[in-house]
């Protein structure tokens, strides 16, 4: 498989949101306490405008996107935090446009999810998990541990599976064919616990979130 999409940022990728070719990411540094934004063109592989800062402060968050357009709320700092202001921000320009209007109506939301296939999470107590344990073991001769987020696109299965390793979880992310040739066998993770929606598929591309901090893809054609 081809590797399209390979960026690595200084910060955490903590968020992400897709808008028709586009992917906006909510990027973090824990220790500066510092939040940033940028967007890529997933067709074209190309920053659209990066390390955007709406304001100097931690309590920011993406919402949704509408219209071309991505919010983040910004919160009032507390306990409980309470939306104080909305951010809506040009995905073509990465400008802040205070003369956006939301329609909030059902269509313009449904944009978040169009073209992106997202996995089903499958729990160790599920019963179908002992179905993956079972082909993973076959085809790898591997045990895996905990949970499998499992997605077909055409005839290609794509898992994510853990295993232990030294005490930790090490999620690695595998893709085959129906003829069950290894086209893909990659370790994106090392953890404690697991996660959810350990990879997304978006504009023919296989998309995952490698060390945190690193966004990758892979060429997959349904």
């Amino acid at each position: 498989m081809k590797l399209r999409i390979n960026h690595t940022f200084e910060q955490q990728i903590w968020h992400s949101l897709f808008y028709e070719k586009y992917i906006i990411l909510e990027l973090r540094d824990e220790i500066k306490r510092t939040v940033r934004y940028t967007c890529i063109n997933l067709q074209e592989n190309t920053l659209v405008w990066e390390n955007l800062e709406i304001k100097a402060t931690w309590w920011l968050g993406m919402s949704r996107v509408e219209n071309g357009h991505v919010c983040i709320y910004e919160y009032a700092t507390g306990d409980k935090p309470v939306i104080q202001e909305s951010h809506w921000v040009s995905i073509g320009t990465g400008e802040i446009n205070p003369q956006f209007e939301p329609s909030l109506d059902e269509d313009a939301l449904n944009l978040m999810f169009n073209g992106v296939e997202r996995p089903i999470h499958y729990t160790e107590d599920n019963p179908y998990f002992s179905v993956f344990f079972n082909f993973l073991y076959r085809l790898l001769k591997i045990e895996a541990q905990k949970a499998v987020d499992y997605l077909e696109v055409g005839d290609k299965i794509i898992i994510s599976y853990y295993i232990y390793h030294q005490n930790l979880l090490f999620n690695y992310l595998l893709v085959t064919n129906r003829k069950r040739d290894v086209l893909l066998n990659r370790l994106i993770a090392t953890s404690e616990g697991i996660g959810i929606d350990t990879f997304v598929v978006s504009t023919s591309l296989l998309l995952y979130v490698g060390n945190k901090n690193q966004l990758l893809g892979y060429e997959i054609e349904p």
